[in-house]
């Protein structure tokens, strides 16, 4: 059955207005139709655009006169929709009605709905003060509308706006989006501004640092997460309960999943970007100090790994000492690498439709697409409400066909997360690659809000997916709703690594520049346990990895799932170490019928050994693990004789834990992090881009601190 566009109930419908047995006979009419389901998608994906515009400017003030005077200027009910994509006074149109949606309360909000005309004439005289509030912070204060701005000049300024966001990128396509036909429309680009509130935007490698329009720092172009004031937040991270000191004599044995994710660095930076401290349960510092590249050796002998330590004194606690553990993964040359079997499974919710999400998402993939080969394959799978399958296996060399389907993408509907999963698996299975790369690329803000939501249920599919041979990795996106934890959920149960994508830059980072790594597995099921020798060690702090720690059991136990290693990849851990003679801070009281083994009782020195370093892993298609052990000597060497990586990787922890506020954190002074990490900014003797943009982000915090 064909439904009219005239017919009210589409935009009720559109607007969630709506409810039970009546909103699902209209759901199913308008499935039926495609012209009306377009329609559908196209007021809603409007009404969220501008809904966010307009909650970012202060709210204007209108009399119950006014309010009539906007009444008296619609008439009855007429099709417009086909109107709105050329001509301005049509989006001022459904602009004055979001005003309405934003201002005027339910009972308004739904007559101005009912009212939306064709002939809609100015609404100048209905909102004739719109003005700042007194106690709107300054961000807000500075883009509010000046008197006597009409809706036509609202509209213009918003399309300006994001006009300018978009040139400022890379070019792409976003097929029927708003954001291109609002762009079209505009006549001049105006101060550019972040569509969905603010964060993670884009990176100019040209631009130097500077304070963007908003008052929000910008780090060469890259832009950072909304203020608190921006609308609601809903992002999610798992409290993380810090590793304390162990006692050698009761725990000996310290064992973890040696994984790689990085997400945590990103996601850091786009807080403090932003003019914000971060969370204190968004500062992974395992992730932050594997965000950069170390100068390990090559593996040797035929193994996957070389395994490198090194032992000096603490920087924040002098009297302890610092272990530092590297692993490195074998490099290939690109031509040798294994045939890759890819799906992109991209979440096109209405939640992904801001400038950072997935405009951002597009243009990752094609940096990703460039680098394809003929023996690579590619498959896109697309998931809303419902999901499909946007572009079928598809040969690396078909690059013209593969860009095509990534440009018709566009946001819109609810999230059915786990449907998309299962839907790209069997695209994936479909077309496994015996011996390739087989791997789901998730692209999501994590909001799954329909379909399998709970955690449990979660983990336990994607365990069930990870068994077929096929990884997962997931890039998170965005800012508002982030959903840290799901995305860190899924890629460890997935045989695979998470990053967060904050800029085009840090797209190219992760799928260009670190592509074996990020794609090409060579070992999974990494696991590490280090043995301390009492004569040398009375304690030791495992310095982050606390959602890794695995029970000294599981290192020999093959059916327990762990981390996994790319290619390329560097794995850095610390250990923070108290020497046997040097009082370990304790809560528990003294045993009563046992007393702790003394060094005295140790059985000779190990050869001078402080501990030994064992390493299982299994090959990528593999089921039995494989041993690498290497002894750590007790060579302890001044701070200040440390390598210059090992200098710059402490700087990073120490980061952490002041962020973290970490009772660990010592005595060590942001001004001495900041000196640390800025003589250790070369990487094999070279200025590394990276690091010293950490130095900038250890200023940023120097700042918002201060000003505290």
């Amino acid at each position: 059955m064909k439904i009219s566009i005239d017919d009210p109930r589409l935009t009720a419908f559109a607007l969630g207005e709506l409810e039970g047995e009546e909103a699902d006979q209209m759901k199913n009419l308008i499935d039926q139709d495609p012209e009306a389901k377009k329609y559908v998608e196209e007021i809603q994906n409007t009404a969220r655009v501008l809904s966010t515009e307009l909650d970012k400017e202060s709210k204007p003030r209108l009399e119950v006169a006014e309010r009539e005077a906007i009444f008296q200027k619609t008439d009855s009910p007429r099709s417009w929709w086909k109107r709105w994509k050329v001509a301005v006074p049509a989006v001022s149109l459904l602009a004055a009605g979001v005003i309405g949606l934003v201002i005027m309360g339910p009972d308004i909000k739904r007559e101005i709905e009912s009212k939306v005309a064709e002939r809609m004439a100015p609404i100048s005289s209905g909102i004739s003060a719109y003005e700042p509030d007194e106690q709107a912070p300054p961000e807000t204060a500075s883009r509010a509308l000046p008197q006597s701005t009409s809706s036509g000049d609202l509209a213009a300024e918003m399309s300006g706006n994001m006009a300018d966001e978009i040139e400022q990128e890379a070019p792409y396509q976003h097929s029927e989006s708003l954001a291109q036909d609002m762009g079209a429309a505009a006549a001049a680009p105006s101060a550019s501004i972040s569509v969905g509130g603010g964060g993670g935007g884009r990176f100019a490698p040209e631009a130097k640092a500077k304070k963007s329009v908003s008052g929000r720092q910008s780090f060469g172009g890259l832009r950072g997460a909304p203020t608190s004031d921006e609308g609601s937040n809903t992002e999610a991270y798992k409290y993380i309960n810090e590793n304390a000191f162990k006692n050698v004599a009761d725990e000996p044995l310290s064992t973890f999943s040696a994984d790689v994710d990085t997400a945590s660095y990103a996601n850091v930076r786009r807080f403090l970007v932003g003019g914000q401290l971060p969370p204190k349960d968004a500062v992974r510092i395992e992730e932050m100090v594997n965000y950069f590249t170390y100068d390990y050796p090559q593996p040797h002998d035929g193994r996957p790994f070389s395994v490198t330590t090194e032992l000096a004194n603490s920087p924040w606690t002098p009297k302890h000492k610092l272990l530092r553990i590297g692993l490195k993964g074998k490099e290939t040359p690109i031509a040798q690498r294994p045939a890759s079997n890819l799906v992109f499974l991209l979440d096109v919710s209405g939640s992904m439709m801001d400038e950072n999400k997935l405009p951002l998402v597009q243009k990752a993939m094609k940096l990703l697409v460039d680098q394809m080969r003929e023996k690579d394959r590619v498959a896109i799978v697309v998931y809303a409400g419902s999901t499909g399958v946007l572009l079928d296996s598809t040969s690396g060399t078909n690059k013209r066909q593969i860009l095509e389907a990534i440009d018709k993408l566009s946001a819109g509907g609810s999230t059915n997360g786990a449907s998309g999963i299962q839907e790209a698996y069997r695209v994936a299975q479909q077309n496994f690659i015996k011996g390739g790369n087989n791997r789901v690329i998730l692209a999501t803000d994590g909001d799954f809000n329909v379909g399998v939501t709970s955690e449990g249920d979660l983990v336990r599919m994607i365990e069930e997916k990870a068994k077929t041979g096929v990884f997962l990795s997931v890039l998170g996106f965005g800012s508002g709703n982030l959903k840290d934890s799901t995305m860190q959920m899924l890629a460890n149960k997935g045989n695979g690594n998470h990053a967060y994508i904050d800029s085009i830059r840090e797209a190219r980072k992760v799928l260009v520049q670190q592509a074996g790594g990020t794609l090409n597995a060579i070992a999974k099921d990494v696991k590490l346990q280090i043995e301390f020798n009492l004569r040398y060690v009375s304690a030791y702090r495992l310095i982050g990895y606390e959602k890794r720690i695995l029970a000294k059991e599981d290192f020999n136990d093959d059916r327990k799932d762990a981390g996994e290693i790319g290619e390329g990849h560097t794995v850095t851990a610390l250990y923070e170490v108290i020497p046997a003679g040097v009082e370990v801070p304790s809560k528990v009281d003294a045993l009563k019928y046992q007393k702790p083994q003394a060094p005295a009782d140790v059985k000779g020195d190990a050869n001078g050994e402080l501990a030994t370093v064992k390493l299982r892993y299994k090959a990528p298609e593999g089921s039995t693990s494989e041993l690498i052990t290497a002894p750590i000597k007790d060579e302890t060497k001044p701070f200040a004789s440390a390598s210059s990586d090992f200098k710059f990787a402490s700087s990073v922890a120490a980061f952490g834990m002041n962020l973290r506020e970490s009772p660990n954190r010592g005595d060590l002074s942001l001004e001495q992090i900041l000196e640390t990490a800025n003589q250790n900014v070369n990487f094999k003797g070279k200025p590394d881009e990276y690091r010293k943009e950490f130095v900038e982000l250890i200023k940023q915090t120097r700042s918002l601190k201060n000003n505290r």
